[in-house]
């Protein structure tokens, strides 16, 4: 999340902007709340001040570690798709093995 308002005209609506990791744009939220808008922004804000805290007593080591966890996942979600089509493609060669 980039950026984070409640509306001043309206109490029940809040938005936020952020960035879609995977297609690396960014993307408006809006949302109409039962509760006062203001309230959330506020909780949404100290969130981002703990947040920047734990990451500043790590050294920044939390942020690398997480993009290396994704970095693995996805490598990981690869191996396994093209470990399902070369099993397909060995069973399709039994198959034609046993027709022969």
């Amino acid at each position: 999340i980039s950026f984070c308002a409640d509306d001043k005209t309206d109490k029940r609506i809040f938005t936020f902007i952020c960035k879609d990791s995977e297609s690396n744009k960014h993307l408006c939220y809006v949302f109409d709340s039962e509760k006062c808008a203001e309230e959330i922004t506020l909780t949404i804000g100290q969130a981002f001040d703990l947040a920047y805290k734990k990451f500043l007593e790590s050294g920044g080591k939390d942020v690398e570690t997480r993009k290396q966890i994704g970095t693995l996942q996805k490598r990981i979600q690869e191996l396994e798709t093209e470990n399902s089509e070369l099993k397909k493609q060995l069973l399709d060669l039994e198959d034609q093995l046993m027709i022969t």
